[in-house]
């Protein structure tokens, strides 16, 4: 899905999480996608757009550039991701709250779509948040006053996920020679 999409369903998932009543969700997703396709599809500069709408100003706090962010919602991930060759993983932390489980088993149903002969797994991880963090929930990660990177990583319970995957992608059979082990 294109950049503008992805913004929509989570900015509504996080401000429900959130508690917000539900006519403020409806009134913040009206100005949430005013702001964003000026920004984003009309390209019109920060500066100029908070200078006319300052209500604007959560909506368009991107860490990037706006030529960075107009250039990323110009982009087309589905043709991007048809040239990728090498095996995928997808993970999703059942506590991610930024991004939703659900974007993640569309792009794995995309991807074994488009290159059925290709190796590709998703996985959800149980308590693992955005930022690799352990936390009970969705909600619990968003509510954490903890930055996110400030947060201790816990990514050891990836291991196991990892390893599967490997064993997944592994070449099935030992290269001759070799007694199993590839070449070094």
């Amino acid at each position: 899905i294109s950049w503008f999409e992805y913004e929509l369903p989570n900015l509504r998932r996080q401000l429900v999480l959130g508690g917000t009543a539900p006519d403020s969700v409806e009134r913040v997703m009206r100005e949430k996608i005013t702001c964003m396709y000026r920004f984003l599809i009309r390209a019109e500069s920060r500066a100029a757009l908070l200078g006319e709408l300052p209500e604007c100003a959560a909506h368009l706090d991107y860490p990037a550039s706006d030529a960075y962010m107009q250039q990323m919602a110009t982009h087309d991930p589905a043709s991007n991701w048809g040239s990728v060759e090498a095996p995928v993983l997808l993970l999703h932390g059942a506590s991610d709250f930024v991004t939703s489980a659900t974007e993640h088993a569309q792009l794995a149903a995309m991807l074994r779509q488009m290159r059925p002969d290709r190796a590709v797994m998703y996985a959800e991880v149980p308590e693992l948040d955005h930022f690799l963090s352990r936390q009970a929930s969705e909600r619990a990660s968003q509510d954490d006053p903890t930055g996110g990177l400030d947060r201790p990583y816990w990514g050891a319970t990836l291991e196991p996920i990892l390893d599967r995957w490997l064993e997944e992608v592994a070449l099935p059979t030992p290269i001759a020679g070799t007694a199993g082990h590839p070449p070094a």
